[in-house]
């Protein structure tokens, strides 16, 4: 019998190794004629924040995930900590930072 104990996470972290990119305009990165497979992208490890999507919106307890379904409770509670989770930028001179 499990005790009555919760755990709590508030927060996760992942490093990645090894990532592939592949362009989401197309089924396989071989259907692009001429690219020699996907855009490869080498980095040495990285630790990587997972957002808390599924925090209320007090930040403060996670929600079920079946109550962000469209329509339900928690819909605009999880649309907008998923939008809040990203950060882009134009990158027009492709140095890698803004502008």
């Amino acid at each position: 019998m499990l005790g009555n104990d919760t755990i709590i996470v508030r927060s996760a972290q992942l490093v990645l190794r090894n990532v592939e990119l592949k362009r989401s305009d197309v089924a396989s990165c071989d259907a692009v004629a001429g690219n020699d497979d996907c855009e490869e992208f080498e980095t040495g490890a990285t630790l990587v924040t997972l957002p808390g999507w599924y925090l209320n919106a007090a930040k403060t307890t996670l929600v079920d995930p079946a109550s962000a379904n469209q329509g339900s409770a928690n819909q605009s509670v999880v649309a907008n900590n998923i939008q809040n989770s990203f950060k882009a930028f134009e990158d027009d001179n492709h140095d890698g930072l803004e502008g």
